[in-house]
């Protein structure tokens, strides 16, 4: 009730009423006014960044999708947005993409990543969701990394 009342003390305010002629009508002292347009005023800039970071984060999504259908590979988006495989792979199937197939080209760095993944101790189960794979082929390709470290 009072969050509804004070977005259209603001509106008003903001559509030429005066301070005056608002308190007048909504029976309050124009100090409380002054603080309750100031607060919503905070309010609806919040609203707008985070509906702007949101605008930029879906356009971005929709450029790496774009970049991954065109045939980019994952190390060199991960590269260019500053973000891991993983999660570059993340947006992949979010934005609605199928498997990404583990190709010559990315096979050696997103077995590295897994590896060392696995190192930081996330679990398998965690980092197989992270790359749309069992956890039974991280597991395979984290002993296999392993081995090839020790050699």
């Amino acid at each position: 009730m009072v969050l509804k009342r004070n977005e259209e003390i603001y509106q008003k305010i903001l559509s030429g009423n005066t301070f005056r002629e608002t308190a007048r009508e909504f029976d309050i002292d124009r100090d409380e006014l002054r603080k309750i347009f100031s607060e919503q005023n905070k309010i609806n800039e919040r609203k707008n960044s985070l509906k702007s970071i949101k605008l930029k984060q879906e356009q971005q999504n929709k450029e790496i999708y774009n970049k991954i259908l065109s045939g980019k590979i994952i190390k060199e988006l991960s590269q260019e947005y500053d973000m891991t495989p993983a999660h570059v792979i993340a947006i992949f199937y979010k934005m609605g993409g199928e498997r990404v197939q583990i190709t010559k080209n990315n096979k050696t760095f997103l077995y590295k990543e897994i590896y060392q993944r696995m190192e930081s101790g996330k679990t398998l189960r965690a980092v197989a969701l992270e790359y749309g794979l069992s956890h039974e082929r991280i597991r395979q390709i984290y002993n296999e990394e392993k081995r090839l470290i020790k050699l």
